[in-house]
């Protein structure tokens, strides 16, 4: 390379090619697919406003592709460290190719959409938002290693960025209400407007700039004053510590890996439900007295949050220098599979419903903030009691089995990730394409009933042969031992009764239901039991590999 410029532009197309290939694919396929089936049904507007917000929202998760690169904290980048070349260039070239390559992503897809079915999205304005976006995020995430300041400048940007917005333009979203016909007068930024961008996006790189050299120099701006605090504050500090530290329990080997799971992940999942749970009453404060849409939204999609989080630490894959492996103490630790990777979806499962035990607590108690008139408590009490307490217990129950499958079913994806990467893309846009080319001829009358009954039968009859196939391999590698099978189809009978409860249910009994989606319900109770067989053996083959 003649430059050190074109020598990083190199290395970070390298990096986040794949990424956005598929990210620009998805991006595509699900606007042809949403929009068609949309217009099918008179629902045109609403979708576009939807793939609008998905594209903008979706468009930034290059920089997640380049972080996720690694699994340290601050600059994702450290390796330049050594090289010859200036700290602006090091940390301003990443953030300039993100800013490029996420407002092309959100370019290119928007383009297609536009060229094929005549909505008008916005173009030059949303891309200049979505390049600034990007860089606010990436400075928050580079400027230190802290992650708590991380966060909380995350949520201090973002929130400040909206507040900025609607007080700059409050004609624009009355009613949080923003139609393809609408577009135009809403995107129709002035020189100001586009100045407070640029103005946005040049402190960013500056502050990122300062982190970025204080961490090449082995520096941060909030460890070292922490680390090196003395006095009153730092001595409470350190007691408070120590008074909350657990140690490692030496009795059973159980109890040792749930702390180091603890440790690992669990206590990242419940510190984001305890503040989750702080920021609800908050998030309703502002919605009733601001009415801001954005407030509410929030509210509703906090749950998604520790699972997010849960979900994306449960096995611990460790990322270095855009590779990711087995960490060398699960790769090394003398015990089974089974129990290992039984123990990391266990100690998950848990941290999770706790999190959301205090979301729940802290939605309760908000809701006496609601604008509705003090309505939202009595109507939950009202469903609630409604429903005998067997049917309560029974759909717990099964929503609980079926949420542990999702899980581990997740932690299958990451697994085949790390072990075939390629192929894993491959067969998720395979699918996908298959799956738009079968609902675009049922909606174009192409394909009859009877070709997606077929379809039905086909996926309802793999189910069963993957699960045996499935737990077949696992018992010739040893994986699982015939006790532990025996355990787990006792339990899959116990949920497959519970759900069959339910459904002889007059209330819950779907009506006009053809054999063929009968036989792939039936089928689809055998996920729960191939997700006991398969999380293990797919971990088996990456710990062994």
């Amino acid at each position: 390379m003649h430059t050190p410029t074109t020598a990083m532009l190199w290395e970070l197309w390298r990096l986040t090619r794949r990424g956005l290939a598929l990210q620009v694919s998805m991006s595509i396929l699900a606007g042809l697919s949403a929009l068609t089936v949309a217009g099918i049904y008179g629902a045109q507007d609403t979708a576009a406003t939807l793939m609008l917000m998905f594209l903008g929202l979706f468009s930034i998760t290059s920089l997640v592709s380049l972080k996720g690169r690694d699994s340290r904290a601050g600059f994702p980048l450290y390796l330049g460290y050594s090289r010859p070349v200036h700290t602006w260039l090091l940390a301003g070239v990443p953030m300039a190719y993100l800013a490029v390559s996420s407002a092309l992503a959100y370019l290119i897809p928007a383009v297609v959409l536009r060229t094929a079915f005549d909505i008008h999205f916005p173009l030059a304005p949303v891309a200049g938002v979505l390049a600034a976006v990007t860089v606010v995020i990436a400075a928050v995430s580079w400027w230190t290693r802290n992650k708590a300041i991380q966060v909380g400048g995350a949520y201090v940007v973002l929130g400040g960025t909206i507040l900025a917005y609607r007080t700059l333009h409050p004609e624009n979203l009355p009613g949080n209400d923003f139609p393809p016909a609408r577009w135009p007068e809403i995107f129709a930024f002035s020189l100001a407007d586009y100045g407070f961008i640029a103005m946005l996006g040049a402190a960013a790189i500056g502050v990122a700039i300062v982190g970025v050299e204080r961490q090449r120099r082995g520096d941060d701006t909030f460890t070292l004053r922490i680390a090196g605090g003395v006095g009153r504050c730092a001595t409470a500090l350190t007691r408070l510590v120590d008074a909350l530290r657990v140690s490692c329990p030496t009795a059973s080997p159980v109890r040792a890996q749930v702390w180091v799971e603890m440790k690992r992940g669990g206590q990242n999942v419940l510190a984001v439900g305890i503040m989750t749970a702080l920021a609800i009453p908050v998030l309703f404060s502002l919605w009733n007295a601001y009415g801001l849409g954005f407030a509410l939204l929030g509210t509703l999609l906090s749950p998604a949050v520790p699972v997010l989080v849960g979900v994306g630490s449960m096995l611990g894959f460790r990322r270095r220098h855009g590779v990711s492996d087995l960490s060398a103490f699960d790769a090394t630790l003398a015990v089974g599979t089974a129990r290992l990777v039984g123990v990391k979806l266990l100690v998950t499962v848990v941290c999770i419903f706790g999190a959301w035990a205090l979301i729940a607590t802290s939605f309760w108690i908000s809701l006496a903030l609601e604008p509705w008139g003090g309505r939202a408590r009595p109507g939950l009490v009202e469903f609630l009691g409604a429903m005998s307490g067997g049917r309560l217990v029974a759909s717990v129950t099964v929503f609980v089995i079926q949420f542990a499958a999702v899980v581990a079913s997740a932690a299958v994806v990451q697994t085949f990730f790390v072990l075939c990467a390629r192929r894993v893309v491959l067969a998720i846009l395979g699918v996908g394409l298959y799956s738009l080319a079968l609902a675009l001829a049922v909606a174009g009358g192409w394909a009859g009933a009877t070709f997606v009954e077929t379809h039905a039968w086909l996926v309802a009859a793999l189910i069963p042969m993957g699960t045996v196939y499935v737990f077949r391999q696992a018992l010739a590698d040893r994986i699982l031992t015939p006790r532990a099978t025996g355990a787990a189809l006792v339990m899959w009978a116990g949920f497959t009764a519970i759900c069959l409860a339910l459904l002889g249910d007059s209330g819950m009994r779907p009506p006009g239901v053809s054999q063929a989606l009968m036989a792939l319900m039936a089928s689809s109770t055998l996920v729960p039991l191939a997700a006991v067989a398969l999380a293990p053996w797919s971990f088996n083959l990456l710990r062994h590999r």
